[in-house]
Order: C-alpha cells, then sequence, then structure tokens
C-alpha cells in the first residue's frame, strides 16, 4: 500500500512511486528479517532528504490473493546503501537495504549474567524479556533437563542462538533448535516442530519415521492463495557429502577402540573396550 522513509532530521516521506523492487527475507538461519528495496531516484532524495543511517523504513502491505486480507504494517532500520548507480544526468539507481529494529539494539547491548537451575527455554524466555526491547511475542518451545549457565559479555541475539544448540526438546527427540524472527514475531522452536505444524498425513508414516521427501520441482501444480502439502516434502536438491573410508575410520577408531579414564578424586582408573560389530 505505501512504503514511507521516516528520519530524524525530516519529515516523513514516501517512496512508493520511486520504488522498483522490494524484498523481505524470512530465514531459520538469520536472527531477524532483513530485506531490500531498489530505488529509481530522480529526486536525488539520497542527497537532499539525505539518507545517512538513521532512517527507519515503514511497510505496509498484504497478499492480494487472499480475501479480506488484513494489511501488514513493520517498521525496519535503514543500515546500508548499495549499487548506486547513475543513468543519466537527473536519475539514479541503488538499493537501500534495512533489518529489523531489535538488530541495532541487539549489537548495543551485552549479557554477563549467570542462569541456574533453569532450562533452556526458561533462560531464552528471561533473556528475551531482559534484554530485547521489543513489543514482538516470543514463542517459545519447551525443553528437557536443567542446566546452569553463564553467559559471558555476549549480545542478546548471539545468547540465545548459543542456547539454540544446547536445546533439547520436551515433546520431540531431536536437539535441533532455531532462533529466528517470521513477520509474526521471533521464535524458539525445533525444527521437527516446524515440520509437525504443516503436516497432514503422520499416520502415514511408522512410528519414528518424520517424513518421506522426494526429488522434484517446488511449487508446481500450486493454486494462487492455497498450499499444496507435497510442497514442503520436495527436495529440490539433494547432494552426497561422502561415503565410507575404512582407512581413515581405522585410524580415528571407529570400528574398535579403548577409553582409559581416570578419577583423581577416587585415585582409580577404568577401561572401556569398544567394539563396532557388537
Amino acid at each position: 500500500h505505501d512504503i514511507f522513509l521516516s528520519s530524524p532530521f525530516n519529515n516523513r516521506l514516501s517512496i512508493k512511486e520511486i520504488m522498483e523492487e522490494i524484498n523481505i527475507y524470512e530465514s531459520v538461519f538469520k536472527h531477524t528479517l532483513t530485506g531490500n528495496i531498489a530505488i529509481s531516484d530522480t529526486n536525488n532524495i539520497l542527497v537532499d532528504y539525505p539518507i545517512v543511517g538513521y532512517e527507519t523504513i515503514t511497510l505496509i502491505f498484504d497478499n492480494p490473493t487472499i480475501e479480506d486480507s488484513v494489511p501488514i504494517e513493520k517498521e525496519f532500520r535503514v543500515y546500508n546503501i548499495s549499487q548506486y548507480t547513475p543513468v543519466g544526468e537527473q536519475v539514479a539507481g541503488y538499493v537501500i537495504n534495512f533489518v529489523s529494529v531489535e538488530t541495532i539494539t541487539n549489537s548495543q547491548t551485552k549479557i554477563s549474567q549467570s542462569y541456574m537451575g533453569k532450562n533452556i527455554s526458561n533462560i531464552v524466555q528471561t533473556i528475551y524479556e531482559d534484554y530485547v526491547d521489543s513489543d514482538k511475542p516470543l514463542v517459545v518451545e519447551e525443553t528437557r533437563n536443567i542446566h546452569d549457565v553463564i553467559i559471558p559479555n555476549w549480545s542478546p541475539f548471539h545468547s540465545m542462538n548459543w542456547l539454540s544448540s544446547r536445546g533439547i526438546s520436551e515433546t520431540y527427540n531431536g536437539a535441533n533448535y532455531f532462533f529466528f524472527e517470521t513477520l509474526e514475531g521471533f521464535n524458539f522452536v525445533s525444527l521437527e516442530g516446524l515440520i509437525d505444524e504443516v503436516r497432514t498425513d503422520k499416520d502415514l508414516y511408522p512410528e519414528g519415521v518424520k517424513m518421506h521427501y522426494t526429488y522434484k520441482m517446488k511449487n508446481v501444480s500450486e493454486k494462487p492463495g492455497q498450499i499444496n502439502p507435497e510442497a514442503f516434502r520436495s527436495a529440490s536438491e539433494y547432494k552426497v557429502d561422502r561415503t565410507f573410508n575404512v582407512l581413515q575410520n581405522l585410524s580415528l577408531g571407529m570400528y574398535g577402540s579403548k577409553l582409559i579414564t581416570h578419577d583423581i578424586v577416587r585415585r582409580s582408573y577404568k577401561e572401556y573396550d569398544f567394539d563396532y560389530k557388537e
């Protein structure tokens, strides 16, 4: 519907008419939303407005394929101008890059604190409430096991990303947690939980099998405004990282090895023999 550029030095400015392309990215591998806007500038707003990195971008948009769609309004922070290209004497093309506002505040915040006798999900919830300056909701999937954790002068997002690598789901067997943002808010959830949200065929697989994937192109035979369940089971690309190497495995003790442990307190030692075949 519209795109507004706001600056502490000037009034709010609509750049909808000079916008050529806009992209917003969600990813489980990124802490926050990112995006960019391709601009065809005929009024030299880059210099006259000016755009210096203190600005915010407000986007108002919806999905035209969904009836009665409620417009989404999101605010982002400008952090960079790239691909500046003069086009003639009075036109310049460039890309405005932006991120969620929380990215800026996160880089300015550090945590030095201990969290004792808590599970990972509770620690993440506490860090978010105490250190992330945001009114966006946080969805947390419960983890199991109690931990003693010391955060050594890390940013909130780095801390929660580190905790995600140690979280074990209370519901599922995996240890595949991600901390990321979507248009709805922040999430600290497991990969298994994300898959289960879109599955309609849970009863088709034997116990222990999460999903069968098929090698084919995505987004084929999908109707506008509808999501094809098969799209979540399509693998558009795959590769074999490596196959077995007996010589390497032998040197690493994969097939047979002995571990000797020494307990200096009890002044004792134990031997553990490992046999791959058994």
